[in-house]
């Protein structure tokens, strides 16, 4: 509330277009050197056709996916990015310094949600803190449970809980 209230007051915005949460995951997770199945951690449903081509003498190295639901409330949307990845997603930058550089080889999976509001009636409001926050607030609510969701309990207990 007070970022928004300080922005208004340092340049004055006239209305919004849109309004976002995002929320981007990078899945890490301890594995040998050898093929990581990442079934064990997060839900098959994201996996896509690995198996069905494994006699193919094919190997996944690298999958996107995207969803994107509606949500209950008019101009509301959440979009789930999702797939195996190596590096990073997001790198270092000037205005972004990650406490640890990941490995350039290291694989992870992607879990990138965003749930976005645009007024349904191709309208644009007027900047309204309140207005703002409330609809912020209804955005953030399906962010959390979509994670756990899509993750395994293996993940929640031997990475995210810190057990061994």
């Amino acid at each position: 509330e007070r970022a928004l209230f300080a922005r208004q007051e340092f340049a004055p915005v006239d209305g919004i277009e849109r309004i976002g949460l995002r929320y981007v995951d990078e899945v890490r997770v301890p594995h040998s050197n050898g093929v990581l199945d990442w079934s064990d951690w997060v839900i098959s449903d994201l996996l896509g056709p690995r198996k069905q081509v494994e006699s193919l003498g094919l190997r996944l190295q690298e999958q996107q996916s995207v969803f994107q639901f509606q949500m209950p409330s008019p101009g509301m949307t959440f979009t789930l990015r999702c797939g195996i990845g190596t590096g990073a997603v997001v790198q270092s930058s000037d205005n972004l310094r990650r406490p640890q550089e990941p490995p350039r080889d290291g694989q992870f999976f992607l879990i990138d949600s965003d749930a976005a509001w645009v007024e349904p009636e191709g309208k644009i409001p007027e900047f309204d803190p309140s207005h703002i926050l409330n609809v912020s607030e209804e955005l953030h609510s399906p962010i959390k449970k979509m994670f756990e969701e899509l993750i395994t309990d293996k993940l929640r207990e031997e990475v995210l809980n810190g057990s061994d």
